[in-house]
């Protein structure tokens, strides 16, 4: 195809015919399909690992719960652990609490009053 001043347009200039749209939308989707699995095993992973910390929080707190009901007399050291245990639980309990399950981007749910 010639223009003015004789001179042969580049491919680059001519518009996309409906095959280079469906290539490049192919190799998009495929981009895609490959962020979304990285994704998806990125969350199962995490999902995993929260499941973990909250029933490992659940059962320490069983664990105290039960040591401290027991019969006997803790002494000032094994009361400390104990007391250090429980904060560390507690710790543990509010920076779970405190993750965001909001994807990137995601308008956050309205919070309850």
């Amino acid at each position: 195809m010639k223009i003015n001043f004789g001179r042969q347009l580049s491919r680059s200039l001519l518009p996309a015919t409906k095959r280079d749209l469906e290539k490049f939308e192919q190799k998009l989707m495929s981009k895609f399909t490959e962020w979304a699995d990285a994704e998806d095993a990125d969350i199962a992973g995490i999902k995993d690992l929260l499941t973990g910390i909250a029933a490992g929080i659940v059962n320490l707190d069983k664990l105290i719960t039960d040591f401290q009901n027991s019969p006997g007399d803790l002494s000032a050291a094994d009361q400390q652990r104990a007391d250090a245990i429980q904060a560390a639980t507690k710790e543990l309990r509010a920076l779970a609490a405190g993750i965001s399950t909001v994807p990137p981007g995601a308008t956050p749910a309205p919070t309850t009053p």
